[in-house]
C-alpha cells in the first residue's frame, strides 16, 4: 500500500514539474536572452534567428532585410491567443467575422550591432487589435496596457530560443 502511496505521488509530481516546464521560459532566461551579445556578424547571426523562427512562424523571403532585421507572417489570434485561421476557417472573409479583442500579431527580429563588434538580438511584436464595431484594426506598441499577457510571452519565448541557438558564438563576460 505505502509502495502505491509512493508510486502515485512520484507520478504526480513528475506531472506538476512537465506541466511547470510547458508555462514557458523563466524570469532568468528571458534577462539572459535579451541581455546577451554575440561575437558573430549580423547575417550569421540573421541566419541563426530566422532558422529558430521558422520553427513556429512563417516567414517570407521579402521579409528578410540582409542589414539585420525580419518579420514573421501575420498571424491572426483570438483574444484569449488561439491561433485563427487565415479565412476563418472557411467562413469568409476573417476580418468581416472576427470579434473585438482578437489579435493580429507579426513579430519582427532584429539583430543589433553593439560595441567591440559584438551584436545583441532584439524581438518586438507587431501588434493590431480588431475593435467591436470598428472596421479598422488599431496598433498596440509593447507597452500598451491593452497588450495582451500572452504576446510577451510569444516574444519572450521567441528570444530565449534564439539564445539557444546562438548560445555557440555568445560573449562571456
Amino acid at each position: 500500500m505505502n509502495r502505491a502511496i509512493a508510486l502515485m505521488v512520484s507520478v504526480a509530481l513528475s506531472l506538476v514539474a512537465t506541466v511547470g516546464c510547458a508555462a514557458g521560459p523563466s524570469a532568468q532566461q528571458v534577462r539572459t536572452a535579451k541581455l546577451a551579445e554575440y561575437n558573430a556578424d549580423t547575417r550569421q547571426l540573421l541566419d541563426v534567428a530566422i532558422q529558430v523562427a521558422q520553427k513556429k512562424y512563417q516567414i517570407e523571403p521579402g521579409d528578410i532585410d540582409p542589414n539585420g532585421r525580419f518579420l514573421t507572417a501575420p498571424q491572426w489570434y483570438s483574444a484569449d491567443g488561439m491561433r485563427r485561421g487565415k479565412s476563418n476557417q472557411g467562413n469568409g472573409d476573417y476580418l468581416m467575422n472576427s470579434g473585438g479583442g482578437d489579435i493580429r500579431l507579426s513579430l519582427e527580429v532584429q539583430v543589433v550591432p553593439g560595441p567591440g563588434g559584438r551584436s545583441l538580438v532584439a524581438v518586438t511584436p507587431r501588434v493590431l487589435q480588431m475593435m467591436a464595431g470598428s472596421p479598422q484594426p488599431r496598433p498596440l506598441v509593447p507597452d500598451d496596457p491593452n497588450m495582451p499577457g500572452w504576446v510577451k510571452g510569444r516574444v519572450d519565448q521567441l528570444a530565449v530560443d534564439i539564445h539557444a541557438a546562438a548560445k555557440p558564438y555568445e560573449q562571456k563576460l
